[in-house]
C-alpha cells in the first residue's frame, strides 16, 4: 500500500497510545473568581495542553500528520 500524502489516500502506521486528561473539570466560578478557582482552571488548561502535545507527537511519529 502506498504511503498517504496530503492529496492521495494511502496507508499510515498506527499511532501509539495517548493518555486521557485526568484532571477533574474545575467548578464554575462566581462573578469574581478566587485564586483557588483560577488555579484549578490553570491546572486544567495545562493538563489539556500536555495531552494535546502528546497526541500531536504520536500522530507525527506515525506519519499521520507532518
Amino acid at each position: 500500500m502506498p504511503a498517504a500524502t496530503t492529496t492521495a489516500l494511502g496507508g499510515v502506521k498506527k499511532g501509539g497510545a495517548v493518555g486521557t486528561v485526568t484532571t477533574a473539570d474545575p467548578a464554575a466560578a462566581a462573578a469574581a473568581p478566587t485564586k483557588a478557582e483560577y488555579d484549578a482552571l490553570l491546572n486544567y488548561a495545562k493538563s489539556l495542553k500536555t495531552t494535546l502535545n502528546q497526541l500531536i507527537s504520536v500522530l507525527k511519529t506515525a506519519g499521520t500528520i507532518g
